[in-house]
């Protein structure tokens, strides 16, 4: 799916799968809730109008109303710049919500606001929450189009009887969901499945090429309206389109099982060890005939027999692979992306920098290192507005094998 853009404040801030070095409490401590993520989504309401779908996420919920803590301590206001490094504001104004258009789900709360379509292709939509308590400013940022506009920026994916759109790029097999703008009259799209296993990324020292991956094949190609209720049989790649003969844009959503973003079956446990594997580790398990026993020896051998440093690096590296699904996950699962390979082996980055065409990631200083950078450039995608690619050097090589062997040392 695509507009969809995450402010990734959980990987600013490194709170992702980290563990509290602070002193244990003997009894709870009731605070404050404050915003970790948020997520928006951008599609037409009509020829002067575009319609802005807001989730934001919050951490330390316990038993705080999330609506009324917004609605009282959070100041919302956007405004419309021409590029990211400009100052120039295109147009601005305040986000007044009512506790009415407000939802929650969980830790989550949801809202909607309206900007007003602009006479120029397309502008940065920024997105300002300041918390009045702490005064605190916390942004995210999206690219909206205004002309001309793809079926992305027209429709939606919405889960049955929800009126928010779905705000990842995967839906669990079986679950019933429509292609819809609530604004527009139905009408007839073209559904495609593919059969293709994508490639995991290749490591950031890898600087020759990959092969050209083989053809995709389609498996089923299905008309559509997209007031209609439908869902997956099987997992996979599905790829909405208006037309068949123009595959150049479309809204992509990949076909998962109930656990996603998690992986907790022998089989799918296997493949994201590749990233802190050897070849000859990684061949003995994927010719095993029965993989469960192959893993718990791989485990083992890794963690020189101690089967709590095993679990250790079990719970600790799946977490990451897991916020890397949730997080990256467009056409093909978020940790095979070349962001989800660096966030999978090494966490949260310490800073993002985002502008229209790149994304930088950077991570403090460690040890013998200086801190490390790495460049992501967005590349041309039919499938989704989110595609990066990882720029590589051999020169991170030491830096990324201390860090392979951090894991299988338990030294995470």
């Amino acid at each position: 799916m695509k507009k969809l853009s995450f402010l990734l404040l959980c990987l600013t801030f490194g709170v992702v799968g980290q563990k509290s070095k602070g002193p244990k409490l003997t009894a709870p401590i009731e605070t404050a809730p404050s915003i970790t993520a948020a997520r928006t989504k951008i599609i037409e309401k009509d020829s002067t109008k575009m319609l802005v779908f807001m989730e934001v996420e919050f951490i330390d919920v316990q038993n705080q109303d999330l609506i009324k803590t917004i609605l009282g301590q959070y100041r919302l206001s956007w405004f419309l710049a021409p590029e990211y490094a400009s100052r120039e504001k295109l147009s601005n104004g305040a986000i007044a919500i009512i506790e009415k258009d407000m939802t929650r789900e969980g830790s989550k709360v949801r809202f909607s606001f309206e900007i007003t379509r602009l006479k120029r292709p397309s502008a940065i939509l920024f997105i300002e929450m300041i918390d009045n308590l702490s005064k605190k400013k916390i942004s995210t940022d999206a690219i909206v189009r205004f002309n001309p506009l793809r079926l992305s920026d027209q429709f939606a994916v919405f889960k049955e009887t929800e009126s928010f759109p779905n705000m990842t790029n995967y839906i669990t097999v079986g679950q019933r969901f429509i292609i819809n703008n609530p604004n527009f009259p139905a009408e007839q799209l073209f559904m495609i499945q593919y059969d293709h296993v994508f490639d995991q990324a290749q490591s950031p020292m890898a600087t020759s090429p990959r092969t050209s991956s083989k053809n995709m094949k389609v498996n089923v190609v299905r008309q559509i309206q997209s007031n209609k209720m439908i869902s997956f049989a099987e997992e996979g790649l599905y790829f909405v389109v208006k037309d068949t003969a123009n595959l150049e844009s479309g809204i992509a959503i990949l076909g998962v099982d109930d656990r996603y973003p998690r992986f907790t079956l022998p089989e799918q446990i296997i493949k994201p060890l590749q990233y802190v594997s050897t070849q000859k580790e990684m061949s003995e398990l994927s010719s095993a005939t029965e993989i469960k026993p192959q893993l718990d020896l791989f485990l083992l051998k890794m963690m020189r027999g101690n089967q709590n440093n095993a679990k250790v690096f079990m719970h600790n590296y799946f977490i990451n692979i897991e916020e890397a699904n949730r997080l990256f996950t467009t056409y093909k699962e978020g940790w095979k992306t070349d962001k989800g390979l660096i966030f999978s082996v090494l966490g949260a980055p310490n800073k993002i920098q985002r502008s229209r065409d790149r994304e930088v990631w950077t991570y403090s200083q460690n040890q013998g290192f200086s801190e490390m950078i790495f460049n992501f450039i967005k590349k041309n995608n039919q499938f989704t507005d989110n595609h990066y690619e990882l720029i590589r050097y051999p020169e991170y090589q030491d830096f990324w094998y201390e860090k392979i062997e951090e894991w299988r040392t338990t030294k995470k």
